[in-house]
């Protein structure tokens, strides 16, 4: 390939960088004996199971035998055949396939990334994937079909790269990026993967799954207590067998994860060998800011479908959007890579931060800590060169390939790909405008972000509008102000990081109790429960604050002759919604509390279903209510909303049925999604009225420069 897409690799690295350590072959052989103990277990159930049929079968019965005879052979032989079934039954079930968001792409479509790819697989020594695939994810992974014949015959590696990741970081870096994929396709402890995705499918299919084998049972055990006898006696045999499966599950998936991790740094160094110790580095550190962003975009792509807005091109929206924080955000800003680097006198720096053991992973972590891996990349210092153009010049007709992806990912989002499609540049006009009425002035710092504006009653609005003549001079937004923002700022940030040191020390205590660790958590305990108290009395001081500039608003408003309707229209409707929104999230924990008291449940009898089932209903019920109160709400004069009646800007469809009498998951689940895009809405329509009272009280600001910071 001409080396003009090809980014230099570096001259000179140690041979003995990307060579398998000690730990990580050990960790190979205890998974490889983990694998083969569960495959052991598994046969000896099975074959276990087929002598079982075979034995009660060919077991004479008495010469002189009657129907209770042929009643308990027959029974026990269904007990067998049920268990047998039961051990197999994950065969029969169907595989949905790798994923409907991912879209194939052909070398004669896109030449020169198919001639990168080879040459960088030569370069690392890879076989090639068999297919690679891109979707509008930020990330790039290896994944592989696996059945049951791929236990016996391992198939070939398909590569999937996220064009949210092209999107995001430059050639040398994608270079990177796709050689610790390739690092994972040269693993021989990758086939292991495959061992272990189909053992996890096998139990988890025992253990977790409810499926007709279930149903089929509990049939059984509906039926004359004559033949009912023996699907009960079967049942403690399958707690058993679910048990044992469930206690390998967590062995298994534990082992596997830390072998996971080993080959995650040596995957690194894969990277390392041909681009350098800073490339894989950098390349992760920019995946944070790309994910917050492309959170953003696809949030704002659920508003747009609000307003019938369907773009062609989500890539457009992640790197204008990007461009607007960058902008318009300091504090973004300075996390981006550029603004890290710029003070950097040498080619040797380091971007994440923290100690080892608050960064340790989880059991169950199957990555590293990002801190962990840049000390791996960079303990071996290996000098490399940085190509800053873009991957989009390996992929052959972008716009193209990018409507594909876009098209599969409302296909993924919303369940149908979208008949009428707007121009990128048509969406991001609306895009920045919604994000632009979430965004208040600097100097207000923070004041109306992230919480509910306190708007009083009817009763004492009207005594603030006729009693607030000569008030004007109230001071707002001083040095009093700013120092008490300080301190808000500052004990919320401490909440964060008290919650997040308990989490810390929760896993320490659950791996090893100890009691230096069980006073720390006390100490923790006892500080969190001050600064909640701190957080309360901060509330009721916001409280004040609000009505003191209602107070100053309402003074300048009358002082200077001016109608107040549209005010105090922005004000009731306001505090309509913080009704509206307190009930809803009262209503969502409540429908939460019931779905997790089902799952915890292996099995549901007849009188807690119907006690459920009246809870859920209930939930329904004030939901109804809300919205029903929500049909007599009037909305304000707001930019990108249509309707005049809140209920049908909140909910666009019919609000699924909850029944008192059966639980039907499918609309259980339904009304739970209800319920979020109610939430979203309602966060979206908040923003613009917030948006909106404060361009009204700047009309009373702006007289007094003072005001202003």
């Amino acid at each position: 390939m001409s080396q003009s897409f090809y980014p230099e690799s570096p001259k000179a690295f140690k041979d003995d960088l990307t060579k398998l350590s000690g730990q990580y072959r050990l960790q190979i052989f205890i998974n490889l004996i983990a694998i083969l103990v569960f495959i052991l277990v598994y046969l000896a159930m099975i074959v276990g199971s087929v002598n079982l049929i075979y034995e009660i079968i060919t077991f004479p019965l008495p010469k002189k035998f009657n129907h209770w005879h042929l009643l308990l052979k027959f029974g026990m032989a269904g007990m067998a055949v049920m268990l047998f079934l039961f051990l197999l039954k994950f065969i029969f079930k169907k595989n949905s396939g790798s994923g409907t968001n991912h879209v194939e792409i052909k070398e004669r479509d896109h030449p020169k990334l198919f001639q990168f790819i080879r040459q960088l697989s030569d370069e690392v020594g890879a076989p090639f994937p068999k297919k690679i695939f891109v979707n509008h994810e930020i990330n790039a992974s290896v994944f592989y079909n696996s059945t049951v014949f791929s236990l016996f015959f391992p198939g070939r590696k398909n590569l999937l790269i996220g064009l949210g990741l092209v999107n995001s970081i430059n050639l040398s870096e994608f270079k990177a990026v796709i050689a610790h994929e390739f690092g994972h396709f040269a693993q021989s402890s990758m086939k292991l993967g495959s061992y272990v995705y189909m053992a996890n499918k096998i139990i988890h299919d025992m253990v977790y799954e409810r499926d007709k084998w279930d149903e089929t049972l509990e049939k059984w055990q509906s039926l004359d207590v004559r033949f009912s006898i023996f699907a009960w006696l079967l049942m403690p045999i399958i707690w058993l067998v679910r048990f044992l499966m469930s206690l390998l599950y967590k062995g298994l998936n534990a082992l596997h994860a830390s072998l996971l991790r080993q080959m995650e740094f040596n995957a690194d160094l894969v990277a390392v060998s041909v681009t350098g110790s800073n490339q894989i580095i950098n390349g992760l550190y920019r995946l944070g800011s790309a994910s917050e962003v492309m959170n953003v975009v696809i949030s704002k792509l659920v508003d747009a479908r609000d307003e019938h807005l369907f773009t062609n091109n989500i890539f457009h929206h992640q790197s204008e959007c990007f461009s607007f924080f960058k902008k318009k955000h300091p504090a973004f800003r300075e996390t981006l890579l550029e603004y890290r680097l710029k003070n950097s006198d040498t080619s040797e720096y380091w971007l994440f931060e923290g100690d080892k053991d608050k960064e340790a992973p989880q059991m169950y972590a199957s990555h590293p800590s990002n801190f962990l891996r840049e000390r791996n990349a960079k303990k071996n210092y290996v000098k490399g060169t940085s190509d800053d153009r873009s991957p989009w010049i390996l992929f052959g007709n972008k716009d193209e390939l990018a409507e594909k992806v876009t098209s599969n990912f409302y296909a993924l989002y919303f369940g149908e790909k979208p008949q009428e499609i707007s121009p990128a540049s048509e969406v991001q006009k609306f895009i920045e405008q919604e994000l632009s009425e979430g965004e208040f002035p600097e100097h207000y710092l923070g004041f109306y972000n992230s919480r509910n504006i306190h708007i009083p009653e009817d009763q004492e609005l009207e005594t603030l509008v006729n009693g607030s003549k000569g008030l004007e001079e109230v001071e707002l937004w001083g040095k009093e102000f700013e120092q008490k923002m300080a301190a808000i700022a500052k004990n919320q940030n401490r909440i964060i990081e008290v919650v997040q040191s308990m989490e810390t020390v929760d896993q320490k205590w659950s791996l090893k109790a100890s009691n230096d660790s069980k006073k720390d958590k006390e100490a923790l305990k006892k500080e969190y429960t001050e600064l909640v108290k701190v957080m309360e009395k901060d509330h009721e001081w916001y409280k004040q604050e609000d009505t003191k500039v209602l107070t100053k608003v309402l003074a300048y408003y009358n002082e200077n002759h001016l109608s107040t309707d549209e005010l105090l229209g922005i004000y009731r409707f306001i505090r309509s919604l913080n009704l509206t929104y307190s009930t809803l999230l009262d209503c969502q924990n409540q429908l939460e509390e019931q779905i997790q008291h089902i799952i915890s449940k292996k099995r549901i009898t007849d009188g807690e279903i119907a006690m459920i089932a009246h809870d859920l209903r209930k939930i329904y019920l004030q939901i109804e209510e809300l919205l029903l109160k929500a049909d007599h709400v009037e909305i304000p004069r707001l930019s990108h909303v249509s309707e005049t009646k809140l209920k049908s800007f909140l909910l666009k469809e019919q609000l699924a049925f909850i029944s008192q009498n059966t639980l039907n998951f499918e609309k259980i689940q339904l009304f739970r999604f209800q319920l979020a895009d109610i939430k979203n809405r309602l966060d979206r329509i908040y923003n613009k009225a917030l948006t909106e009272m404060i361009k009204l009280h700047e009309v009373a600001y702006a007289p007094n420069p003072k005001v202003v910071v």
